[in-house]
């Protein structure tokens, strides 16, 4: 079991997963009640100047306008746990009420909400004693956050509502009975302590950061059934060829490709009819697998790279934030806790996730059907007739592909007002990440239908040859529990044998050595080089630097006193822009004119000394950060990477945050010493950590070419995109920390 520590600092989505899976516990870090107290400050302060702040000394909602007297404070947060614990249905599984604990205790630890660290801290014991509160799984609208369902959290924590201890039924105790019985002592709530419970995306977060755990292994397992299906069917492997699909290089669309070559390698089925008529190629639900299965990928990818972002984020309201001036604290209401990020990308992982069972069902049709299945009988019945076989899995299949159908159409475009009309638009993102949790649960059951019809298929191939290895494995871990069915017999329990072991089939397989990794790093797949039309190689070049490290460095030096850190800030500040101006002045002086920037380089507007007059462009705050370089030889490519932040100046250039724009800008001043590329701007977004990449030389080729490009490394992926005259270029895959797993030369 993992230990994590909770520091107010976001988790992972393997983090979360893990938390809910028993796999991992969380203690208290060091140091929290430190990071916790100047917000907490600031609310005790407020209170007794009887300042006017939502949901400390006002109603809520509608009513935020109704001032609280002093004597009704306490009773205020009390009451709003109770009023708002009106969520109907279900409870909750017990894993999302164990991420739910996780994620809540987070946000209020992150130190902007204002509360004491008892409430993180009662969050987490109930966490470690699996004291699970009871939560129905109805009666959010996904707006300030999931409401209802943090009441039903909240509740516990001051001994009302209900817990489901280790061996309690779904609907578990009263409270009360609970916390007794653990020696656990209810807390008594102080201002702003219950409205800070209960304001937050943080169910949503839960829901869906399981959902994209279990549909990035279903990708896997489709890629396994699919595979399973093409030996089955007769099929060919020739489209998945790395030379037809390296020509669309959507990343998903080519680790599923891989996977399907790897599973498919060496296969004596494949290979007993690799030169048969009926070979020349196969029905879309086969031949187009990589594009559907990766297209699925990049869809779940987007929402994982979504769901890190909120992950990381603070979602309560008000929060406690520095004043203008940075020397203090204020109040503010925000809407951080509107959830439609959440419901677009929920909505978008069911429509990916339909989709690959949308693709499987046709695959299990095409193997009960004599005209399509190129020689296996009715059904995949030897004695058809007397025997129906798999005739009632496909209408199983149909109907939950149908189902997928409704549950896709986007809750996200929904909205009704509530609070009198005080929350007059909605994300509706609850109910988009229950729906999504649907559509997973109904496509692992038509990929368990899948890999049934399949094994049953080798099955009836035995006599002609055996299957490849991988896809031998997947067959006889599924024969250890499901013996192949030559007489009918009830088909349920089959179809649920196979649902639970779906995690082994993808360990027996190996495709998970083959995915890509959770972080999103691609990994080598081993593509040849392309061609062109005209039967020249093309200029794109894939070298493996598997062994790059990505250096993150820390956005703020560790400063004697606030006021240090601030003075600091300001000289850096300073000196960049008098080192900027001077080189105007250069620039003019030479005769170059100023230098072109790639939104206003048409306005002429500069000042007396040649310097442009950007609108909200500025030096970002760089304090006491040093360059880190890392240089390697790949390949016979010389590759340095240069990791810094924006207002450094790396080869005579310059990385700016452009506030207007939203991105990081490298200003280049030297030009290829060849092939005189001028100078340009390349923008990366969103803002984060920037990586500036340069000085890369194709020594092969002959000549030396310099290029440099801004890439960011906050969040998810990293992807930079090149001008066509940049002749060296490099296109990296990773995130912060990471090691880098392939890179495209240009």
């Amino acid at each position: 079991m993992r230990d994590l520590q909770l520091t107010g600092d976001g988790f992972s989505i393997e983090d979360v997963a893990d938390v809910a899976h028993r796999r991992a516990r969380v203690s208290l870090a060091a140091g929290l009640a430190e990071r916790m107290a100047p917000a907490r400050g600031v609310v005790t302060e407020a209170v007794r100047r009887k300042d006017v702040v939502y949901g400390v000394t006002t109603g809520f909602g509608a009513l935020a306008d109704t001032t609280i007297g002093a004597d009704d404070l306490a009773r205020l947060q009390v009451g709003i746990l109770r009023s708002h614990a009106a969520a109907t249905g279900d409870p909750l599984p017990p894993e999302v009420v164990r991420a739910l604990l996780l994620l809540r205790a987070r946000t209020l630890s992150a130190g902007y909400s204002g509360v004491r660290i008892d409430l993180p801290a009662m969050l987490l014991s109930l966490l470690e004693h699996d004291l699970l509160p009871v939560i129905p799984s109805k009666g959010s609208v996904g707006a300030s956050g999931d409401l209802a369902q943090l009441a039903h959290l909240a509740l516990p924590l001051i001994g009302e509502g209900r817990l489901r201890a280790p061996g309690d039924g779904p609907q578990g105790r009263p409270a009360a009975e609970v916390l007794a019985e653990y020696g656990l002592t209810p807390l008594e709530l102080e201002p702003k302590e219950g409205l800070s419970l209960i304001n937050g995306t943080e169910p949503m977060q839960a829901v869906l950061a399981l959902a994209i755990v279990a549909a990035e292994e279903l990708c896997r397992v489709a890629d396994i059934a699919c595979a399973v299906s093409v030996e089955a069917l007769f099929g060919t492997d020739r489209a998945y060829d790395a030379r037809v699909q390296v020509i669309r290089p959507h990343p998903g669309q080519l680790d599923s490709a891989s996977n399907l070559r790897e599973l498919l390698a060496g296969s004596p089925l494949l290979a007993s009819h690799r030169f048969s008529d009926h070979a020349v190629q196969d029905s879309y639900a086969l031949r187009c697998a990589p594009q559907v299965h990766g297209s699925a990928r990049d869809l779940i990818a987007h929402c994982r790279r979504v769901l890190s972002v909120e992950l990381s984020s603070i979602v309560d309201n008000p929060v406690v934030v520095r004043d203008e001036t940075g020397d203090g604290f204020e109040v503010m209401s925000t809407g951080n806790f509107h959830g439609q990020p959440i419901a677009f990308a929920a909505d978008a992982l069911a429509m990916a996730v339909a989709e690959l069972a949308s693709i499987a069902e046709r695959r299990v049709y095409r193997m009960l059907d004599p005209a399509t299945s190129r020689g296996l009988p009715p059904f995949l019945a030897p004695d058809a007739g007397t025997n129906s076989g798999f005739m009632l899995a496909q209408y199983t299949a149909a109907s939950l592909v149908s189902e997928n159908k409704v549950l896709c159409h986007p809750a996200s475009v929904d909205t009704i007002p509530t609070s009198g009309n005080q929350e007059d638009h909605v994300s509706m993102g609850w109910h988009a990440v229950r729906k999504a949790h649907e559509v997973i649960d109904n496509t692992r059951a038509v990929l368990a239908i899948e890999l049934l019809c399949g094994a049953q298929g080798l099955d009836l191939r035995s006599d002609v040859a055996a299957p490849g290895e991988a896809t031998g494995a997947v067959r006889d871990r599924i024969r250890s529990e499901v013996p192949s069915m030559m007489v009918d017999r009830e088909l349920a329990p089959q179809i649920e044998a196979v649902k639970g072991m779906l995690p082994e089939l993808v360990a027996v397989s190996g495709v998970a050595r083959l995915s890509p990794d959770r972080r999103g790093r691609a990994r080598s797949s081993g593509h040849a080089r392309p061609r062109s039309a005209f039967g020249e190689e093309s200029g794109h070049r894939r070298v493996d630097v598997e062994g790059l490290g990505l250096l993150p460095l820390g956005y703020e030096c560790v400063a004697a006193s606030e006021e240090a850190r601030h003075q600091a800030a300001r000289d850096l500040e300073q000196r960049v822009a008098v080192g900027r101006r001077q080189r105007q002045r250069d620039r003019v002086a030479a005769g170059c004119g100023p230098r072109p920037h790639p939104h206003v380089a048409d306005t002429g507007r500069f000042d007396e000394s040649g310097r442009e007059q950007f609108a909200g462009e500025r030096p970002a705050h760089l304090l006491g950060v040093d360059v880190a370089r890392v240089e390697h030889d790949v390949d016979g490519v010389r590759v340095a990477l240069v990791v810094t932040h924006a207002g450094s100046h790396v080869d005579g250039g310059e990385v700016w945050r452009d506030e207007t724009h939203r991105g990081f800008y490298f200003h280049r001043r030297r030009t290829c010493s060849r092939h005189g590329v001028p100078p340009l701007a390349i923008r990366a977004s969103p803002p984060g950590l920037a990586i500036v990449i340069s000085e890369v030389y194709h020594l092969e080729s002959g000549f030396t070419c310099r290029s440099t490009t801004v890439v960011t490394a906050r969040f998810g992926d990293i992807t930079a995109d090149h001008p066509k005259r940049v002749l060296s270029g490099i296109r990296l895959f990773g995130s912060p920390g990471s090691r880098v797993g392939r890179a495209f030369f240009w």
